[in-house]
């Protein structure tokens, strides 16, 4: 697997929240953001795969989008325990 970085801006307040996060939680930023972003992909493909079905349309791409492979997605959100499912 690949890595790229990516920069955004966040509040202030956010960041701060956010850190005490991960100070009491003991997890990374990285990690806190990978999981929620990762979610959101999952469920907005999910959507978006869905809708293309609902509608009737059968094209190669459609098809193509089916058999894409999905990442591991951790099981909890409590604690970074490495638990993996699919």
């Amino acid at each position: 697997m690949s890595y790229q970085l990516i920069n955004f801006n966040i509040s202030t307040n956010l960041k701060d929240s956010l850190d005490e996060i991960i100070k009491s939680k003991r997890i990374s930023r990285t990690a806190i953001i990978n999981q929620l972003l990762e979610a959101y992909c999952r469920a907005e493909l999910h959507y978006s795969l869905v809708s293309k079905h609902q509608t009737g349309s059968n094209s190669k791409q459609d098809d193509d989008d089916r058999e894409m492979p999905l990442t591991p997605l951790m099981t909890s959100y409590d604690r970074f325990d490495g638990g993996w499912s699919l």
